[in-house]
């Protein structure tokens, strides 16, 4: 006589541990953001005190500002 065996399947814990390492990886990406946004701000402060110190003229500091990625915002023209 043959016997059989029928064991309950264990949940897939995959799926919890897809979406902990989802969280992790997105608030990774935030910091990330949030870091790039600091610089961002630095950029802009500096590039600010030194046209209004005479240091550099309007156009260098749209320059400066071009060179880091940011004159979109003070130009008001696309990124793309």
């Amino acid at each position: 006589m043959t016997t059989i065996t029928i064991t309950k399947p264990e949940p897939a814990p995959t799926v919890v541990e897809s979406s902990s390492d989802f969280i992790t990886f997105l608030l990774g990406q935030i910091r990330c953001a949030e870091l790039r946004a600091r610089i961002a701000a630095n950029e802009l402060k500096a590039t600010a005190v030194a046209l209004s110190a005479g240091w550099i003229g309007a156009e260098d500091a749209i320059g400066m500002l071009g060179e880091a990625g940011l004159d979109f915002i003070v130009t008001g023209a696309s990124s793309e």
